[in-house]
C-alpha cells in the first residue's frame, strides 16, 4: 500500500554511469502512501526530472479510485473515480497513460473506462468489453474480452491498444475509433493475461500469463498465430513484469529462482545472458528508457509454517536468505553485470 521513487544519479552529458548505481542502503526518495493494496501504477509518459511539474504518475488501489501523484513534492494532484451500478467506488485493477499524455485508461470487470487528465472526478467514458444487458454498445460474441483487464499496451502510434483479460484473452482495440474491437487472441494464457506489451515497431504483441510457462509474440498482422514463444516459468499467480528495450532487440525478464534472464528477439527469443540477482523471485525486470541500466525488484508472499523447530538458528537464517524484498539498478550489457 506504499509507492516509494528512487533517485538514480545525477548524470551530466557524456558522463558514463558506473555500476553499481544504486547501493543496498539506498533510501527512497519519496514515499506515497496509499490507503489500501496497489494494484497498479504508470508514470506519466513525458516524465522528466528536469521538467518542474512533469514527474507524476498515476495510482490505482483496492476500494479507491485513481490517484494522480506529484512525484516531487509527493502530494496529490487530482483524483479520477469510477462509480458502479450501486454508485459505490470502483477499482481499476490496470491503468495506463494515453502515448500523448491527454488521457488515462483503467482496467475493470468487464469494461475499459477512459478519463480526461485535464478533467478529474467522475466524468469518463465507459467502453464494455462484453454485450451487458441494458448498454447501448454491442460487443459481436467472437469479439468479447471477459473477466477483469488486467494490462494494457499502447502501439507506438497510439492507434492500437492491446487489453489482456484475467480471463486468458487479449483484445486490440481501435484507439482513435471509440475502442471498437479489431481482434481477439483467444486462449492467449488460460490462467490469465498478466501482462502485455508492444514491440517498438508495433508490429508484434508479447504476452505473459499467470501460472505460465511461458512469453508469447504474436503478429498483429496475422493474430491468430504465435510467431514464437520464450521460456518463463510461472509456477503461481504473482505477476512478474518483463520489458524490452529501446532498441527493441532485447526483452528481460524476471525467474522465480532469483535470476534475471535476457533474450534476443532478433532471433526468436534466445536467451543471450541469465544471472543471479536476488535471493527471492524476481518480480519484475525493467530497461532503462535511454540509459544502459536494469531495474529488479524482488519478493513475494510468504507464509510462516507454525512447525516445533521454528525457533531453530538454521531455519530462520534460511527463511531470512529467502525473503528478499529490495529493488536493485544494475549496469544493463549484454550479457548484464552487476
Amino acid at each position: 500500500d506504499t509507492s516509494y521513487t528512487y533517485q538514480l544519479l545525477n548524470k551530466g552529458d557524456g558522463e558514463e554511469a558506473a555500476a553499481p548505481i544504486v547501493k543496498p542502503t539506498a533510501t527512497p526518495k519519496v514515499s506515497v502512501q496509499e490507503a489500501e493494496t496497489v494494484y497498479d501504477f504508470c508514470w506519466y509518459p513525458f516524465s522528466y526530472s528536469s521538467m518542474p511539474g512533469s514527474s507524476v504518475f498515476i495510482c490505482s488501489t483496492r476500494d479507491h479510485p485513481i490517484h494522480l501523484w506529484d512525484a516531487e513534492s509527493c502530494s496529490l494532484r487530482a483524483t479520477y473515480r469510477a462509480y458502479d451500478h450501486n454508485d459505490e467506488i470502483s477499482s481499476a485493477f490496470s491503468v495506463a497513460f494515453s502515448p500523448d499524455g491527454q488521457r488515462i485508461y483503467g482496467g475493470y470487470n468487464g469494461m475499459i473506462r477512459m478519463f480526461d487528465i485535464s478533467v478529474p472526478g467522475r466524468d469518463c467514458t465507459n467502453y464494455t468489453t462484453v454485450t451487458q444487458k441494458g448498454n447501448i454498445r454491442f460487443i459481436p460474441r467472437n469479439m468479447q474480452l471477459k473477466g477483469i483487464v488486467s494490462s494494457f499496451s499502447f502501439t507506438p502510434d497510439g492507434t492500437i491498444l492491446a487489453a489482456g483479460s484475467y480471463g486468458g484473452n487479449v483484445g486490440l482495440y481501435d484507439s482513435a475509433g471509440g475502442l471498437e474491437p479489431i481482434a481477439m487472441l483467444y486462449d492467449a494464457h488460460p490462467n490469465g493475461v498478466s501482462q502485455v506489451l508492444f514491440s517498438a515497431d508495433g508490429n508484434h504483441l508479447y504476452t505473459g500469463g499467470r501460472k505460465d510457462d511461458f512469453i508469447h509474440c504474436w503478429d498483429i498482422r496475422n493474430t491468430m498465430q504465435v510467431v514464437f514463444s520464450i521460456p518463463r516459468p510461472v509456477s503461481n499467480n504473482q505477476r512478474v513484469a518483463f520489458s524490452i528495450d529501446h532498441t527493441g532487440r532485447y526483452l528481460t525478464s524476471g525467474l522465480q529462482d532469483g535470476r534475471v534472464q535476457i533474450f534476443d528477439l532478433y532471433s526468436q527469443g534466445t536467451s543471450v545472458s541469465c544471472d543471479s540477482a536476488h535471493d527471492d523471485v524476481v518480480n519484475a525486470a525493467s530497461f532503462h528508457p535511454f540509459m544502459h541500466l536494469l531495474a529488479t525488484s524482488s519478493g513475494q508472499r510468504h507464509f510462516d509454517s507454525e512447525s516445533s523447530d521454528s525457533s531453530d538458528e538454521e531455519s530462520d537464517n534460511a527463511m531470512a536468505q529467502q525473503r528478499d524484498y529490495a529493488v536493485a539498478i544494475w549496469k544493463a550489457s549484454i550479457p548484464i553485470q552487476s
